[in-house]
């Protein structure tokens, strides 16, 4: 698939053609026999699941139901096929060698729930040749591998903004897929499905009489590690603080209390302490909604957002 990656700007992040997986698989493996197109629709299943679930190994978003996931669909079926599908993490992400998702033979999968969990995931590059799927981070320093076999896909993995990312015009050509936080992106971060939004799942143990605010005496907080971001939350922040009370914490602020030094247990933090968490994000890019909005969601705080994504297909209220 020609992918246009060229973006130093917001408005386009990748050219993605409106061509449905299944044509796709149907008009380039036409010549290839049943339990092929099998094998990829199989596959197609169980990386929705891996791109869903990670971050979500990492953050605990809230219970989304994706609504592609068709009830027709059999399982069992996919689940008993004798060839073992692999994907292959030619790169690690960041200092993760696993994705944050786990390695190895239907275990990581049946941690993280996926409907179709007869496969393998590897970081093992001697199991190249038998690949179904390679992965490439894109901001990690890699080589290409010397060749590329014919029913293999690659996929490309970028979570950032363009704003923040290097010129990828060099990689135009070469993917068969993306892995942004695009949800026009094949592989969506902030959804499993390429076009499809979520819906909430109903929680029956919500408190709607619970009084949120009780016992919290900070009034409103944020967690920033990127100071002057290009999205100017800097200025509009302290020209907030001029009306209200405003702590920042993090590298562009003060540190949380030992007990809660790391990034998830200082918004445990604020969580508990504060009425409002000031969702900001660094870039005003169409579509950029990161972990700064969708983690503080389990949180019994109130996000006020800033950026440039459709927060109500994710939150149905906003």
């Amino acid at each position: 698939m020609n992918r246009d990656l060229k973006h130093k700007t917001c408005a386009v992040h990748e050219k993605v053609e409106k061509l449905p997986i299944f044509l796709f698989l149907f008009f380039t493996e036409q010549k290839s026999s049943k339990p092929l197109i099998d094998i990829y629709i199989k596959l197609i299943f169980i990386y929705m699941k891996f791109c869903y679930f990670l971050f979500s190994t990492l953050v605990e978003y809230g219970q989304l139901l994706p609504l592609n996931i068709n009830e027709s669909i059999d399982f069992d079926y996919l689940n008993s096929f004798s060839r073992v599908p692999k994907i292959l993490l030619w790169t690690p992400f960041w200092h993760w060698n696993d994705f944050l998702f786990g390695l190895g033979y239907k275990k990581p999968f049946i941690k993280h729930e996926c409907p179709v969990y007869n496969c393998e995931i590897t970081n093992d590059k001697t199991k190249y040749n038998q690949s179904d799927l390679v992965v490439f981070h894109a901001r990690t320093n890699f080589q290409f591998p010397h060749y590329r076999l014919r029913d293999q896909r690659w996929i490309f993995a970028e979570f950032e903004s363009p704003i923040h990312s290097p010129n990828y015009t060099k990689f135009n050509n070469i993917f068969n897929f993306t892995n942004t936080y695009r949800v026009e992106s094949a592989f969506s971060r902030s959804s499993s499905s390429g076009y499809r939004m979520f819906e909430w799942g109903r929680n029956f143990s919500f408190d709607e009489k619970k009084d949120f605010s009780k016992g919290k005496t900070g009034f409103a907080a944020a967690v920033i590690s990127h100071c002057k971001a290009n999205s100017g939350r800097d200025i509009f922040i302290n020209k907030l603080k001029q009306f209200i009370p405003i702590s920042i914490y993090g590298k562009c602020g003060k540190n949380c209390t030992d007990k809660f030094k790391f990034f998830s247990k200082c918004k445990h933090y604020i969580g508990k302490n504060y009425k409002f968490y000031l969702s900001f994000e660094n870039s005003i890019c169409n579509g950029y909604i990161t972990e700064k909005f969708f983690e503080i969601l389990r949180y019994d705080i109130i996000p006020i957002v800033l950026g440039g994504g459709q927060y109500a297909k994710f939150v149905s209220d906003i």
